[in-house]
């Protein structure tokens, strides 16, 4: 019955660690993010739920799994 409990609770607490990808502009700006496709002209990318997307001229590297962990701030 322990165990169950454990497996359960790591499932769980699984769903909120999920690695974050990371976007770097050509102004130097940093975008903590997940990225959700890749296309010619455009990086579409998630933030707290909110799809939003960047031209890839704007884009000087791009990264997966940079962040191993969400780091979004806590309010």
């Amino acid at each position: 019955m322990k165990q169950l409990i454990v497996c359960v609770l790591i499932l769980l607490l699984s769903e909120n660690i999920k690695a974050q990808d990371l976007i770097l502009t050509n102004n130097g700006d940093s975008i903590n993010c997940k990225i959700t496709k890749i296309q010619t002209q455009n990086i579409h990318y998630r933030i707290d739920d909110k799809n939003n997307h960047i031209a890839s001229t704007a884009i000087k590297k791009y990264t997966f799994n940079f962040y191993p962990v969400t780091t979004t701030p806590v309010s």
